[in-house]
């Protein structure tokens, strides 16, 4: 029997069951792409086991996150970890076929040149003039 608190495993199956939502995936489609058994995915969705970590890179990979977003409390990850937006958007992006992949691609690319639509990373050694403050007057 294994010796994995019951916290880690309720921790393990909210995670698995938030990752599936995230990719549109059932258990089922889950178990047949990673040769899983279902009474076995079951057990750890009903916090009853704990996956070995070889099935947690699995499902880390099938997922496209990391294995920390499958073993950690979502609010003990670390900040560079993709948000659930952005999980979503990775999500709908693989549904794409290449030519789909390249035009979303694309705009998020043009959309970054635009600095209406950018968020500043770091203030830089520039000018102070401010556009906002000279149209609000």
């Amino acid at each position: 029997m294994e010796n994995i608190s019951i916290e880690l495993r309720k921790t393990m199956a909210a995670n698995i069951e938030r990752q599936l939502e995230l990719v549109n995936k059932t258990q089922r489609e889950m178990c047949q792409a990673l040769n899983f058994k279902e009474n076995t995915v079951s057990d750890w969705m009903n916090a009853k086991t704990y996956p070995r970590i070889d099935k947690i890179e699995m499902m880390a990979n099938y997922f496209g996150c990391k294995k920390s977003n499958l073993i950690e409390r979502l609010s003990d990850q670390s900040d560079g970890r993709l948000t659930i937006q952005e999980q979503m958007l990775l999500s709908d992006f693989r549904l794409l076929n290449p030519v789909g992949q390249n035009r979303g691609s694309g705009y998020i690319h043009d959309l970054t040149k635009i600095t209406e639509y950018t968020t500043p990373s770091e203030p830089e050694a520039e000018p102070t003039t401010k556009k906002a403050a000279s149209s609000s007057a």
